[in-house]
């Protein structure tokens, strides 16, 4: 099922449209985890733990890649371990990776997060161009799904977003118009129904 359906299907089952960010810092875990020499091992567990708390009333976990990675190989395998897990608890998984890069670069991002990782879905930074966000858009016509950057809550986010481009209002506009665009690669039928009818709506 494509994954915009899959997230549709378990918001109307749940009736909740809540995503759990693990942004799990080793430093900042609770104080039993202080004495763990596996910091990676703490950091499962502490999600582990977060998950079954939250598997009813969730829809979906977002592990954010950095603080995974800031643990090295330990920490990819803590990060695999949390999507595994979240999904055998019926979760769908976002990894926060905002990644992309040209060519077959792309390519390997992809086939880590989604082959390796497993992940459902992952969050692509869309600067490169349309060439760079192909590989990720493949896989979305599969079951995955990527969630592309159009404009960031940062504090200095307007020093490049707000500049004016073209005939739009600001990059963040442009960005927002070419992701519509890719849209019809990785919409569910139900989205595109629905979107069609409401494009009909605002033209009558």
């Amino acid at each position: 099922m494509n994954f915009a359906d899959q997230l549709v299907k378990e918001i109307e089952t749940k009736d909740s449209r809540v995503c759990v960010g693990l942004d799990s810092d080793f430093a900042k875990l609770p104080k039993e985890y202080s004495d763990w020499a596996d910091k990676a091992e703490a950091v499962f567990d502490f999600n582990k733990n977060i998950i079954d708390s939250v598997k009813e009333d969730c829809v979906i976990v977002k592990p954010n890649l950095a603080f995974y990675l800031s643990l090295g190989d330990d920490g990819w395998k803590a990060l695999k371990k949390t999507i595994g897990h979240a999904k055998t608890e019926g979760l769908l998984t976002i990894v926060d990776c905002k990644a992309n890069d040209i060519g077959n670069t792309a390519e390997a991002y992809a086939k880590a997060f989604f082959d390796d990782l497993e992940a459902d879905a992952i969050t692509v930074n869309p600067l490169l161009g349309t060439d760079s966000v192909m590989p990720f858009l493949k896989y979305c016509a599969k079951d995955k799904g990527i969630f592309v950057l159009a404009r960031t809550s940062n504090a200095s986010a307007n020093e490049l977003q707000d500049l004016k481009a073209g005939e739009r209002e600001n990059v963040s506009a442009e960005i927002a118009k070419k992701i519509a665009g890719w849209g019809e690669y990785g919409m569910g039928e139900k989205d595109i129904k629905e979107a069609v009818e409401k494009v009909l709506l605002r033209k009558r």
